[in-house]
């Protein structure tokens, strides 16, 4: 006859020595990530090249290069570093790539932009 010892599962505690401002990015990157998703990206960059007169298909091109980089887990660091990096170069590279991206960013305000302050300082 066996006797089995009852186990309590093993449990991990949370990290109580994250900063804050990463605490808030962990507890927020769903919802972060959800609404950069689902806000019609490629309509509003095509919205955003027909006001600026960019050449055709430049709003298509950003998404996808936009996509490429976006798309590698942040855990595979090589391949992560390496997708920015490239997405980074066809904005050098490309002057109406990097229009839009600037036009984009000022238009489009993401939800950290509401967490810093007039400095420039991320506020929790």
């Amino acid at each position: 006859m066996t006797t089995l010892l009852a186990t309590e599962p093993e449990t991990t505690a949370a990290p109580t020595d994250i900063e804050p401002g990463y605490a808030w990015y962990l507890a927020n990157r769903d919802e972060i990530f959800e609404i950069i998703e689902t806000d019609d990206f490629l309509r509003t960059l095509q919205q955003l090249e027909s006001e600026s007169d960019l050449p055709a298909g430049t709003a298509e091109r950003f998404a996808a290069i936009h996509a490429d980089a976006s798309n590698v887990p942040e855990q595979e660091e090589s391949r992560y570093m390496a997708a920015w990096d490239a997405y980074h170069e066809a904005l050098d590279s490309d002057s109406n790539l990097a229009t839009l991206a600037r036009i984009y960013g000022e238009r489009v305000r993401m939800p950290i932009y509401d967490r810093v302050n007039a400095d420039g300082t991320f506020t929790f």
